[in-house]
């Protein structure tokens, strides 16, 4: 099946498999329906806020599910999801917002307090939404999203159309925006499962690397693409990773060399049952 749009891999699954798991996040399952069903309303709840086609939104959260919900309902609403690195300082965070032209900003609790110290820098920001709730002035992002039919928008998406732009890491200057395509990504994904092992039904995707990140969010879009599982975690923390991998039978992995060495060097390494991995893919 060939599926021409980050958008249309949303609604294939949730055409094809509904009730099959595609994330998994501390305490949560979500389907492939369900995320199908809460892009819809993101997408609407963006479009209502009068965002044009090309318009950029920014996340500054660790890794949770929202992730998703926003890069799938920022494609059918023809929006660009641009992940903002958490690790960065301050004001590189009001450089990256400001370059990218970001009009929402969807912001998780442990940044809250960032944010407001540098909300008055934001220049083309219009609103921030509270992801994890609980914001004094902040719409609840839960709240603003559930509040918007769930009929998929169908707005015609273009290959060539933008889906998501990432920023470097700066490091010979400010972080510049790499905007990625539809194409690239489409590009990409049926590559990866054919250059990266075999790939099976009954898969299950660990998901630890930040998702701002391409080995984050490029790789959890391997396992969606491919309609498995995808385990998330909120950060990389090699313990939570080892006690993972044998209860939910990972089979597949995404580690830069650094985790790997963090993980080789934890006490809990030598009893872990490794077993079900059969694709380790590393790199940078």
């Amino acid at each position: 099946v060939r599926i021409p749009t980050i958008a249309d891999l949303s609604r294939h699954h949730a055409a094809t498999r509904p009730d099959r798991v595609a994330l998994i996040f501390e305490d949560q399952r979500l389907t492939y329906g369900a995320l199908d069903r809460r892009a819809n309303q993101v997408a609407n709840g963006l479009l209502a806020a009068g965002l044009r086609p090309d318009a950029r939104i920014a996340q500054l959260s660790k890794n949770s599910p929202t992730y998703f919900e926003l890069l799938f309902g920022g494609t059918k609403s023809r929006t660009v999801l641009v992940p903002v690195n958490f690790r960065l300082a301050p004001p590189e965070i009001a450089f990256v917002i400001n370059d990218a032209k970001d009009e929402i900003l969807f912001v998780g609790s442990d940044f809250y307090a960032t944010i407001e110290g540098i909300r008055d820098q934001l220049a083309t920001v219009k609103q921030v939404i509270a992801l994890d709730g609980g914001h004094a002035t902040w719409p609840d992002y839960a709240a603003w999203r559930d509040a918007q039919p769930a009929t998929d928008p169908n707005l015609p998406v273009e290959p060539g159309d933008v889906a998501v732009q990432m920023y470097t890491s700066g490091t010979t200057g400010h972080p510049k925006g790499a905007q990625l395509t539809h194409n690239n990504f489409m590009a990409l994904l049926p590559r990866a499962i054919k250059e990266w092992g075999l790939w099976h039904d009954d898969d299950v995707v660990l998901v630890c690397m930040p998702l701002f990140h391409i080995a984050g969010g490029g790789w959890g879009l391997v396992g969606l693409f491919c309609g498995v599982p995808n385990l998330l975690t909120r950060e990389v923390d090699p313990a939570e990773i080892l006690a993972a991998i044998p209860k939910h039978r990972i089979s597949k992995a995404l580690f830069v060399p650094a985790v790997i060495l963090f993980l080789l060097q934890h006490p809990a390494c030598a009893g872990t049952d490794f077993s079900s991995l059969d694709l380790i893919a590393y790199g940078a």
